[in-house]
């Protein structure tokens, strides 16, 4: 055995007694280790990169994963394991077009895995190709089934009924039930619940609730406004407002009926068009997010935001070089739109731009601090000291949650979720769809990752 393998073989056992500080060691002995040429060295330290960049995944260091990942994919691409686990990181660094062309050449080297043909589905649908996603699901469906993993076929099976289309509602009986919308906004004044208070214009009422809700206050602006619209007439501007806040909530299905409302009444407001759209994309509805967003830059061609939006409607269709378009078109209209260079900034890092993805991160945080944008200051400055995390820190990540044990883990979940394991078993199932093959602890570490990641958000 030479002093590759010697190493790998020292950190494969490190990784079985549980002490990932010590498994990093061994693998970046491998990587460094002096290669007097040959197939045999390049392949062992092919090896090593691979075991060192799944490492770092687990660690929730997906872009130190991925260089080690594509080291080794150059040294080594006849691997399926290891385009397997870079596909699984692009997914997670919501770049679904680099998992499709991983998988597909996974498949090529080896089309009876199954696992390569469910991360390919899970990519698919994320690409809005629903008809290959239910071709992969169906075939690692077939797959599973022949290796007499009934469980892991079922869930494929069950990722091909949410894909295939369900009966719609006509548009006769949505019509038969909507009420018609007064246009009588110009003249209509909003009194406060106390007699002492003065009357409002209604646009200074609408903005206030819309700040307010942002501000935190979703469900007090709301109160606030449904009194209005009890008490005054049910104008688009309102509805358009009552929608917002809708979306601030994540009541989108409510949202929607009232975007829906309004271009009943008045199909040039961009405003309703731009907020379906948001409404749409965050309900997965992508193709008809950018349907909207397109309708609205149509009647205003000059908000920034709108470009901001169909720029990252586009990116999560896996069409970059359109997202880019988009965000350089925000930036002309408006130098100091901060949210065109956090989208920016996410597109290259999917692409694997660090460096590009950083400097946009940072302008963007520039912005919002002049802006006095505190969360979204907040939420770019730490996206950029993420990617200029440097790779010696990794000690300080495992001396934290990463050397938690899976009760310990499964502990800090259910405190995360207020005690309600149901809601936590709901999260860990998602995730599995989402990233199918892994162990339990990592499915645990994703899971309390995202909620953290929420709460700072």
């Amino acid at each position: 055995m030479n002093e590759i393998d010697q190493a790998i073989q020292g950190g494969l056992e490190a990784l079985q007694l549980g002490d990932t500080s010590l498994a990093l060691k061994h693998f970046s002995a491998a990587i460094d280790a002096v290669n007097p040429g040959g197939i045999d060295h390049q392949q062992s330290q092919a090896e090593a990169l691979r075991r060192r960049g799944t490492l770092y995944f687990d660690l929730g260091r997906p872009y130190d994963a991925i260089t080690d990942l594509t080291q080794s994919i150059e040294l080594n691409s006849s691997i399926p394991q290891t385009l397997q686990t870079r596909a699984l990181v692009r997914l997670a660094l919501q770049n679904p077009t680099g998992a499709v062309t991983d998988l597909q050449a996974a498949i090529k080297l080896n089309e009876a895995d199954p696992l390569s043909h469910q991360l390919a589905g899970t990519a698919q649908r994320r690409c809005t190709q629903i008809d290959a996603a239910i071709a992969s699901f169906t075939r690692a469906a077939r797959l599973y089934l022949d290796r007499g993993e009934t469980e892991k076929s079922r869930q494929c099976l069950a990722q091909i009924d949410r894909l295939r289309p369900s009966p719609t509602v006509s548009s006769a009986a949505i019509s038969s039930t909507t009420p018609v919308i007064s246009k009588t906004q110009d003249t209509a004044r909003i009194t406060a619940t106390t007699q002492n208070t003065p009357v409002i214009e209604p646009r200074v009422f609408y903005r206030q609730a819309i700040e307010r809700a942002e501000a935190g206050d979703a469900a007090g602006a709301l109160s606030d406004l449904e009194w209005a619209l009890k008490n005054g007439d049910l104008d688009t501007e309102a509805l358009c407002c009552r929608a917002a806040i809708y979306s601030t909530l994540g009541r989108f299905q409510d949202a929607l009926a009232d975007f829906n409302r309004v271009l009943k009444a008045d199909d040039r407001s961009a405003m309703a068009y731009g907020g379906r759209g948001r409404a749409r994309l965050r309900l997965g509805d992508v193709v008809g997010a950018v349907s909207d967003f397109e309708r609205a830059i149509a009647i205003d061609p000059n908000d920034a935001a709108l470009f901001v939006a169909r720029g990252a409607a586009y990116r999560n269709l896996g069409n970059d070089s359109e997202a880019f378009a988009d965000f350089e078109r925000a930036i002309a209209i408006d130098a100091n739109c901060g949210a065109a260079y956090l989208e920016r900034g996410a597109t290259y890092a999917r692409q694997e731009e660090l460096t590009k993805a950083s400097a946009d991160y940072q302008q963007a945080a520039s912005l919002f601090c002049e802006q006095e944008a505190w969360d979204a200051y907040k939420a770019a400055i730490g996206k950029a000291a993420k990617l200029r995390q440097p790779l010696e820190s990794i000690a300080q990540t495992i001396g934290q949650s990463q050397t938690q044990s899976e009760p310990q883990l499964k502990q800090k979940l259910l405190r995360l979720v207020g005690g309600h394991w149901e809601i936590a078993e709901r999260l860990l199932a998602q995730c599995r769809e989402e990233y199918p093959g892994l162990a339990d602890e990592w499915y645990l570490r994703q899971v309390i990752s995202e909620i953290e990641g929420n709460e700072l958000s």
